[in-house]
């Protein structure tokens, strides 16, 4: 008797646009701050991705075009960065203010 295999859903790449195609993932070190990307071994679609393009249809059936939302991951990523670089001039500027305090707390 033979085992049965898990199911695996296989796509061909060749029908997504390069951007419905996730072929590396990001992160950050806590420690340096640095953004970190790791190519991916098994590429993976994103939550966006429709299959668009077909060799043999006529151009009209292979629509291209980019969605017209942000995926939700891309959004988040996107407010991510939007709040670590706030945080970031803000603690330039606190730091930049202690400096200061505590040059004039000398010179009086």
């Amino acid at each position: 008797m033979s085992e049965k295999k898990p199911h695996l859903e296989v796509v061909c790449e060749l029908h997504f646009s390069d951007d419905a195609i996730r072929r590396y993932t990001e992160t950050y070190d806590i420690k340096t701050g640095e953004k970190i990307c790791v190519p991916l071994k098994r590429f993976k679609l994103q939550n966006f991705a429709v299959p668009t393009i077909f060799k043999d249809f006529p151009t009209y059936l292979s629509n291209s075009a980019n969605p017209a939302r942000e995926c939700p991951e891309q959004r988040l990523q996107i407010l991510e960065n939007e709040h670590l670089q706030r945080s970031i001039q803000a603690s330039i500027i606190s730091k930049n203010l202690k400096k200061r305090n505590h040059l004039l707390r000398f010179q009086n």
